[in-house]
């Protein structure tokens, strides 16, 4: 009998006012939650402190919060609740692209702010190629490119084996 009470009222707040509101009276989209802040570590501190868990049937969730130090911003974070050793997080897996700072990308990853971007792309960065995995297991995917601090230059995966340094002057 709760549950219904509940579902009736919570249908009749939407129907009313369009907007739903978690742990704030006045919601500013259609449905807003407030949470507290919290700054991910990558330990079990980090279990159950997102604004937002989307719980899996098995052992695994999709965390979303806002972040608690500057320069603030957000998070999303895929892990193992028993662990919190960090998931696969996918996007687009049937396909499409994906657009950051764009609403039109122009290929499967874009990164881009038209002519005003300011910013560069950080390649993953290691002391020697060798030491770099596949989080799948097996071999190194040929295409995974890294940041050599040792050699201090970009190199990429190929059916070979890892290339020479890429760029060898500044």
């Amino acid at each position: 009998m709760k549950k219904i009470l509940l579902f009736s009222s919570l249908l009749v707040s939407i129907v009313a006012f369009g907007q739903i509101g978690v742990n704030t009276k006045d919601p500013k989209a259609m449905l807003d939650i407030k949470g507290t802040n919290y700054d991910p570590d990558g330990t079990s501190n980090d279990n159950g402190k997102a604004t937002l868990r989307v719980d899996g049937s098995s052992n695994h969730s999709l965390d979303i919060g806002t972040l608690s130090k500057s320069p603030f911003g957000s998070y999303i974070q895929s892990l193992d609740k028993s662990s919190n050793k960090g998931l696969p997080l996918v996007l687009n897996s049937n396909g499409g692209s994906i657009g950051i700072g764009t609403t039109s990308p122009r290929g499967a990853l874009d990164i881009n702010r038209g002519t005003t971007n300011t910013m560069g792309l950080v390649l993953p960065t290691n002391q020697n190629s060798s030491n770099i995995i596949n989080p799948q297991g097996g071999s190194v995917a040929i295409g995974t490119i890294i940041y050599d601090t040792t050699s201090d230059c970009i190199k990429v995966f190929k059916s070979t084996g890892w290339s020479q340094c890429l760029c060898t002057t500044p």
